[in-house]
């Protein structure tokens, strides 16, 4: 198990033998085969969730958001990357804790019936939309 952490960098050994937490994250790094699982899952999810919301039951709807501006300095763009993550990591973390307590594989007095997959997903974009002009008006 020691291993398999220390390859998917989600713990890293220290100098005195001890092992550290570096990541709660599982995004595979290295291994392309992985990131495409990934990026099959992540998609699906989302999919899954806006078919849900227009065809299925929009009376009922899963949570999808966005928030989203289109007149933002490159600058401010590349520190709301690092924001984002920052405070991204941290609900998620919060959801991580709240779920792995229902969770019956990781907490089995966890009570109720049949079983269910659910989360929740964020994810960063950003794209230049006006790379000719430093300040555009609109």
């Amino acid at each position: 198990m020691l291993d398999e952490l220390l390859r998917a960098g989600a713990v890293k050994e220290l100098k005195d033998g001890r092992i550290c937490l570096h990541s709660r994250s599982d995004i595979p790094q290295k291994d392309v085969v992985e990131r495409l699982q990934a990026l099959g899952t992540d998609t699906a999810d989302l999919i899954s969730t806006i078919d849900h919301n227009v065809n299925r039951n929009p009376s009922e709807p899963s949570f999808q958001r966005k928030v989203m501006y289109e007149n933002v300095p490159v600058e401010a763009a590349k520190e709301f990357q690092a924001f984002a993550a920052a405070q991204g990591q941290k609900l998620l973390g919060a959801i991580d804790r709240w779920l792995s307590q229902r969770d019956r594989k990781v907490n089995p007095a966890s009570k109720g019936t049949g079983r269910a997959r659910g989360g929740l997903g964020i994810y960063h974009f950003e794209e230049r939309l006006d790379s000719d002009q430093e300040n555009p008006a609109s």
